[in-house]
């Protein structure tokens, strides 16, 4: 055999050796950046996880605690005193009362729906509904609370909107909204309810005129490890945890959420949900 085609055969086999012992390095070093990179996101998951179990306990351990406590007392001084109160007196330790069953309804209700949605228990069922509607029926439900602080609802919708959207998810998202927005607005306050469509996408805003948000806490409301409570403009108490389960249920629709605020000037939250099949067909024609 010729030298020049064994140098030839020579050359080809190193070049061989080095394109193939490329390749498995490569992929060697692919396979590790993999093992790396879920390794990394496990690790992620865990610390989500244990900011979500302390987060929990904190709030049964102190949140819960306080109007359990507030009922305790409550319904102690009613039963060893009752006959020395007047009606007045027996009258304001019964609102007492009621509203410390109240926030302690909210937060177990907000507590088994973030227990549930943490553990993927939750389905989401999309059909076609009227959010004109559940707005409406959420205002009905809150309207005592806001009648106490002489809050009236300005609604700005149209009453044919139909979004597509697991409904029981958005009641309890309007539901913590709504409800955010009486226990922050001044007394003899207003609060405006707006719907407004952008292609195929349905926006809600919900604004009130109280007493705002910090810019500085603004990225921490949706944060479950940063969570922020503050008491209402007649001392209401709060958890936090209602906007965390916006987002979450927000996000399970295929939606956003944000907020937009000013310390004294008030808070504007919006989330958006798409618009049903039929909506976007009807618009398209008309």
């Amino acid at each position: 055999m010729p030298e020049n085609i064994i140098f030839q055969l020579t050359i080809f086999n190193i070049s061989l050796s080095i394109f193939v012992f490329t390749i498995i390095s490569l992929g060697y070093n692919q396979i590790i950046d993999l093992i790396e990179s879920e390794l990394k996101n496990r690790q992620n998951k865990l610390e989500e996880l244990n900011k979500a179990k302390d987060k929990f306990f904190s709030l049964i351990s102190h949140d819960l605690k306080s109007p359990i406590s507030t009922l305790v007392g409550l319904s102690d001084l009613m039963t060893e005193r009752f006959s020395t109160y007047n009606s007045e007196k027996q009258l304001k330790f019964l609102k007492q009362i009621n509203s410390s069953h109240k926030d302690m309804y909210k937060l177990v209700t907000n507590l088994l729906d973030w227990s549930r949605t943490q553990q993927g228990k939750i389905v989401t069922f999309y059909i076609d509904f009227n959010i004109a509607k559940i707005i409406e029926e959420t205002i009905s439900l809150i309207q005592n609370s806001a009648d106490e602080k002489r809050i009236t609802f300005r609604i700005l919708q149209s009453k044919n909107h139909i979004v597509n959207a697991d409904i029981q998810m958005i009641k309890t998202v309007l539901r913590n909204l709504i409800t955010n927005a009486v226990k922050f607005s001044y007394p003899g306050s207003v609060i405006d309810i707006s719907t407004y469509k952008e292609g195929e996408t349905l926006h809600v805003k919900i604004t009130d005129y109280g007493i705002g948000i910090a810019k500085e806490h603004i990225d921490q409301i949706f944060s479950i490890d940063r969570t922020l409570s503050s008491k209402g403009t007649n001392n209401e108490q709060g958890t936090g945890l209602g906007l965390i389960i916006c987002k979450e249920f927000i996000e399970k629709n295929k939606g956003s959420i944000w907020v937009e605020s000013s310390i004294q000037k008030g808070s504007t939250f919006s989330f958006s949900l798409p618009l049903s099949k039929s909506q976007t067909e009807a618009d398209s024609v008309s």
